[in-house]
């Protein structure tokens, strides 16, 4: 179904591959220039949205699930 979905909206907005290149430049630039403040706050984000899926799937099976340890963000 989601296949079918993003097939269909491609078809009808699709990207030009300057424009998907552009975004890919501005990314990685964005990247190559985080500072350690902005990966402290990056790790934080990810701890967060951890626990939040910790609980959401407690909350469901009353289970705790295993889940992956924090993403370690290193610099380029």
């Amino acid at each position: 179904m989601v296949v079918g979905f993003e097939r269909a909206r491609n078809e009808v907005n699709p990207i030009a591959r300057d424009e998907l290149i552009r975004v890919v430049n501005v990314w990685a630039d964005t990247a190559l220039n985080l500072n350690d403040r902005d990966l402290r706050m990056m790790e934080r984000l990810v701890r967060a949205q951890q626990r939040s899926i910790e609980s959401h799937v407690t909350e469901r099976s009353g289970n705790v699930v295993a889940m992956p340890s924090a993403v370690a963000i290193d610099r380029i």
